[in-house]
């Protein structure tokens, strides 16, 4: 007859040997989970690095676009106004090459002349003529001063499509304002330039006004009406940064975490801005990849936990 102690004992013996061996099949899978949680961590490392420097090179070539742009307009004006039509006022001349000019140039809204006071004197769209503009930012900047002026965002007043303005300010014999000089650009010919480019199916673009406005917000969304100030936390931090050029996290309207690459754009250096560009990424779309691999990763470890505790168990 056997020892009930003894059986007692050889089966406390029996369990506690198969934990420890359950545990160091536990113990031997341990490296390899932290294994794939820090090759997800570098992972996500590297995609966040990737994306931003995509988001920062993406922010330059629209910057680029937006600089030539700008040196087109102004040679454009500059050219106008050494016209005799523009020179000497011929206005019946002038709305004829300011109409010419909209009929071979479609992303133009409208070439104009005022007069001091801001009155439209010559447009190439006639309906413009006699429209008051002394209360556009472009018209008080290059009257006040006697440099070239950009507009804020606005509806145009005939086509009633979002436009951006360009002026120049006439001035006579004596340096004295008579007026000023100005074309319009359609905004959404930058929404057509963007669908162009090879932008991330996740990321954003966005361009805002001097006071924050969104002047252009693609790809279109009822979330991002354009006109409507900038989501705040995002638009504070970037008012209120010492550098033009930034790159940071932030929460969107819709809640998601992004990453966002900013950047500033002056016509002078010792002008406040006319505009900024703003690209940004989901974060969770960004790191997609790498949070795939990391369950994978997961997955097979566990897997390999599970056969290495059900082989220990067997020689048990």
């Amino acid at each position: 007859m056997k020892n009930p102690a003894s059986t007692l004992a050889s089966r406390l013996f029996s369990r506690s040997a198969g934990a420890l061996l359950v545990a160091v099949a536990l113990l031997a899978a341990l490296p390899a989970t932290l294994a794939v949680i820090w090759t997800s961590i570098e992972a996500r490392g590297r995609a966040e690095a990737e994306v931003t420097a995509n988001l920062v090179t993406l922010t330059r070539s629209l910057a680029a676009v937006q600089e030539t742009i700008n040196r087109q307009a102004l040679g454009m004006l500059e050219t106008l106004r050494a016209t005799r039509s523009v020179t000497n006022r011929e206005l019946d001349s002038a709305n004829r090459l300011f109409g010419a000019i909209l009929a071979d140039r479609p992303e133009l809204s409208n070439v104009f002349l005022t007069d001091a006071a801001g009155r439209v004197i010559a447009s190439g769209l006639p309906p413009f003529l006699g429209q008051d503009l002394s209360d556009r930012k472009y018209f008080r900047d290059a009257a006040a001063s006697k440099r070239p002026g950009i507009g804020d965002f606005i509806f145009g007043r005939t086509t009633g499509k979002p436009i951006l303005v360009y002026a120049i300010p006439l001035l006579d014999e004596h340096g004295e304002f008579t007026g000023v000089l100005g074309l319009s650009y359609f905004l959404d010919g930058y929404e057509r330039f963007m669908s162009g480019l090879d932008m991330p199916p996740h990321a954003r673009a966005t361009l805002l006004d001097p006071s924050g406005r969104r002047m252009v917000a693609y790809p279109s969304s009822p979330v991002y009406p354009l006109g409507q100030p900038a989501y705040p936390p995002i638009w504070d931090h970037i008012r209120d940064a010492a550098s033009d050029a930034l790159t940071f996290t932030s929460t969107r309207p819709t809640g998601q975490e992004a990453i966002l690459s900013s950047l500033r754009l002056r016509q002078f250096p010792d002008a406040p801005p006319y505009m900024t560009i703003i690209l940004s990424s989901a974060r969770d779309e960004a790191f997609a990849e790498a949070d795939l691999l990391l369950r994978r990763g997961l997955v097979l470890a566990a897997i390999a936990g599970l056969l290495a505790v059900a082989r220990s168990e067997e020689h048990t």
